[in-house]
């Protein structure tokens, strides 16, 4: 078992533990055997948990791992002068897809997100872009009226966990490429692994309180399926990315 894996088990194992003994809190003065297994039980919850809204929150940065994925994954599909690029999401994680080499800063990007990157990291990225011949530009959804359609390619990179529908937005980005266009991904997904997909269960709800609307449990290899033609994808595990560990990544084709 991965470390983190036994260590959000562990969080489960103390929860199960605890909710017994709480249950008699409210109907009875707790006993010294229920005040004292409490007190045992608390500390390593309490760094369990505070372990577990770290990497829900993500307040650290990607493995070189995940940044050779999504480099590779991206650059097949980009790295190409002149090219017209439609980049689904990635405002905030901006800089840092671009340092993981994911574009050359010859083609001309388009970021949809509705959340911007900071001002800073945004001059950062037109900078980039402008030394090497290329452009970024910024664009809040893909109903936008400044997008001028069609696009040669389009990326995502764990953008599709908290869209509102998977399956239409899939549908306009599609529109709004040239046929056969190429649309490079790398998304989190639900897991087929037992353990694995009970803790995405249990900690869905936070996540998405925590990540911006986050969702663990959705299978987007199958909403992608459903709108483009032809799909190539592999499945990886990052285990330091916890809890969006399981991931598929691969390009698509309208």
């Amino acid at each position: 078992m991965t470390k983190n894996g036994t260590t959000i088990t562990m969080l489960l194992i103390i929860f199960a533990l605890l909710v017994p003994l709480t249950n008699s809190l409210p109907t009875s003065p707790p006993s010294r055997r229920t005040l004292l297994a409490t007190g045992l039980l608390l500390p390593p919850y309490a760094c369990c948990a505070s372990y577990a809204c770290k990497n829900l929150r993500r307040e650290h940065t990607y493995p070189a791992s995940f940044n050779g994925k999504l480099a590779s994954t991206f650059g097949s599909v980009t790295r190409r002068p002149g090219r017209r690029i439609l980049e689904l999401g990635g405002g905030k994680n901006l800089v840092s897809i671009l340092e993981a080499g994911c574009y050359s800063g010859e083609e001309h990007l388009v970021v949809v997100d509705p959340v911007p990157p900071s001002p800073s990291k945004r001059e950062e990225a037109e900078a980039l872009f402008a030394g090497r011949g290329g452009s970024v530009t910024f664009q809040d959804s893909l109903d936008a009226e400044g997008l001028t359609p069609p696009y040669d390619a389009a990326t995502s990179s764990l953008t599709l966990c908290s869209v509102a529908d998977p399956v239409e937005t899939l549908r306009k980005l599609s529109s709004l490429l040239k046929h056969e266009a190429p649309y490079a991904f790398v998304e989190h997904v639900a897991s087929d692994d037992t353990l694995f997909s009970l803790q995405q269960r249990v900690f869905d709800p936070l996540q998405q309180r925590l990540a911006n609307g986050c969702h663990l449990q959705r299978r987007i290899q199958d909403d992608i399926s459903s709108v483009f033609s032809r799909v190539e994808f592999k499945r990886s595990f990052e285990e330091d990315m916890w809890p969006i560990s399981e991931q598929i990544n691969g390009v698509a084709y309208i």
